[in-house]
């Protein structure tokens, strides 16, 4: 009898992992189809707001100091 309520609770362990992994993973599938509508933070911002955005992330000095080393980009 002990080795069945085992298995019970391994099963039931098993879908709470697989219930938490669907939850982040919708959290971060809501987080892309937002940036893809054009919505940062809560607000909606046009094409040309959105693109200005993203370029001042690419060139900030903040970002670029986290740059992986081995990326190497001279050679």
């Amino acid at each position: 009898m002990q080795p069945a309520s085992s298995s019970t609770s391994s099963s039931i362990v098993g879908e709470s992992v697989t219930t938490d992994t669907n939850k982040m993973a919708e959290r971060l599938l809501l987080g892309l189809r937002q940036k893809l509508q054009g919505v940062e933070r809560l607000n909606q911002m046009t094409i040309k707001a959105h693109v200005n955005m993203l370029i001042q992330e690419a060139t900030s000095i903040d970002n670029l100091s986290q740059l992986f080393a081995g990326w190497q980009p001279y050679l």
